[in-house]
This record gives C-alpha cells, sequence and structure tokens, in this order.
C-alpha cells in the first residue's frame, strides 16, 4: 500500500506520516520546501522522539519525498497512492487542491478504476470539506462524476502536540512529540 502525505513538517513527520508508516504504508511526503525535500530524499528515514514519562525513539523509514513544483513526480505518486493525506495548515487546501486537481486528473486518465480516499488532517472544522470543494472547482461533469463515484473526501479530527524543540537526533529531520494522540 502506498500513501502520499502533503506537508513534511513536524505534524506531518511526527504525527501523521508516523502513523501511516506504522501501519505499513511506503510513503511519500510531498513538500514546498526543497531543503526538506532534499533532506528527506538524502537521509531516507528520520527519529520520532515521544517524550512522556519514558522518552522512546523510533525511526521512520523508508520514506520518499517529492518536491510540490515538481508535477511529474508528484502526478506519479498520486497516480500511483492507496491513500493521500495533508497537513499544510488549513489555509493552503485551496491552492492545494487546484494542484491535486490536475494530478487526479492523470489518475483518472491512466487508472479509472482505482478508488482512493484523501484525507485533509488540518486542526479546523471541516477540512476535508474544503479541499475538496477546491478540487471539484471548474471541474466538468465526467471528471467531477469519476471523483463521485472513486475518491473518497472523508473528514476527521486531528490532535498531537509537536514542541517547537527540536529533537536531539542525528538527523535535521528527526521530530520530537508528545505521547498523546488523537486521530479520528
Amino acid at each position: 500500500m502506498k500513501a502520499v502525505h502533503f506537508g513534511a513538517g513536524k505534524i506531518g513527520r511526527g504525527f501523521i506520516g508516523y502513523l501511516l508508516a506504522k501501519s505499513g504504508y511506503d510513503l511519500t511526503f510531498v513538500d514546498i520546501s526543497e531543503k526538506l525535500v532534499d533532506s528527506i530524499r538524502r537521509l531516507g528515514r528520520y527519529k520520532v522522539v515521544t517524550l512522556g514519562t519514558e522518552k522512546r525513539e523510533e525511526t521512520v523509514g523508508p520514506v520518499g519525498a517529492v518536491a510540490l513544483n515538481d508535477r511529474a513526480a508528484l502526478t506519479a505518486a498520486v497516480r500511483d497512492a492507496d491513500l493521500i493525506t495533508l497537513s499544510i495548515g488549513a489555509n493552503n487546501l485551496k491552492s492545494t487542491g487546484r494542484v491535486l486537481q490536475q494530478a487526479l486528473r492523470e489518475r483518472w486518465r491512466t487508472s479509472p478504476e482505482r478508488s482512493l480516499d484523501v484525507i485533509a488532517c488540518e486542526n479546523a472544522l471541516f477540512a476535508t470539506d474544503m479541499l475538496k470543494e477546491s478540487v471539484y472547482e471548474g471541474a466538468e461533469p465526467e471528471f467531477q462524476a469519476y471523483l463521485n463515484k472513486k475518491v473518497g473526501f472523508p473528514n476527521c479530527a486531528v490532535d498531537r502536540i509537536v514542541p517547537a524543540a527540536a529533537a536531539k537526533g542525528e538527523s535535521p529531520i528527526d521530530v520530537a512529540v508528545e505521547d498523546f494522540y488523537e486521530w479520528d
């Protein structure tokens, strides 16, 4: 199973990406920061340091990364994905929805029979609905019919505290998180 996660920041790596990898997904991050994408590509794995009554370190990897502006690589990742998640900030959902629409069009052309779920994991009510609206915006009826039939857009609620302090690891992409999390 393959997952694509938009947003390789601390929440993306320390929460959503961490859980996807632990669940057995082959994980590819998409991010606007080419420096971060290059670090993930070069290192291919990172540590999640969980802070609680006892400190735990877990390695996540191998992971891949694609730059948001590399449309060919982004389209290929979306085409092959079984699940797409996002943690990019609710204010970025509209612009990312337009980018995602282009990649989903290619998936429609090449793999119209494959189903997919797209989940915005944001600190906002009905975040996936906001994303969905942007993906559908300006789309012709045939493409909308494909989306209605093959692409699910479930809303969710997420919560995890990722302290501003960086994890003290060997890698600049290691991340520290608090023990509690929720994803409903």
